[in-house]
């Protein structure tokens, strides 16, 4: 192709300028995006909210203060449902508690062990909180589904 036929006066080192400033075509090389449908299920404190935190690091979990993204959930015959979109692929792990006596934060006794419902993704621990990779589970391109089963 003789691009000097429709771009007269335009030398090699410009046109190549004028390429690199454009950037890259659109879409090119774009990160797919994916969404989460998350279900909690058998919450044994009535229509008490739950609070249901998304990590992406092991860096904060599973302090819900330091969640990727974290959403109050209302809930209707001991479960509820949250959809997270623009995730992107990868690992994650999710955190959730109910809080029965709406105090806005994890209530715990003086041993540290919660006071209310509460679970995480993954497998779990056999004491304490699970760490990050216990409780990962990967995210695909598009549609994914976790389900939580409260312990």
């Amino acid at each position: 192709m003789n691009l000097g036929r429709w771009l007269p006066g335009l030398g090699l080192a410009s046109l190549a300028l004028v390429l690199l400033l454009a950037g890259p075509v659109a879409g090119a090389g774009a990160e797919p995006s994916a969404w989460l449908e998350v279900e909690v299920r058998g919450l044994p404190g009535g229509a008490a909210p739950v609070l249901l935190a998304l990590f992406n690091q092991a860096q904060g979990f599973p302090d819900e203060n330091q969640a990727l993204r974290k959403a109050r959930l209302t809930v209707k015959d001991g479960r509820c449902a949250w959809r997270v979109e623009g995730l992107a692929p990868g690992g994650y792990a999710l955190a959730f508690y109910q809080d029965i006596n709406q105090a806005g934060h994890l209530e715990t006794n003086w041993l540290g062990i919660p006071k209310v419902p509460y679970g995480f993704s993954g497998r779990g621990a056999a004491m304490g909180p699970p760490d990050f990779a216990q409780a990962r589970f990967d995210l695909a391109p598009g549609a994914n589904r976790q389900i939580l089963d409260w312990r």
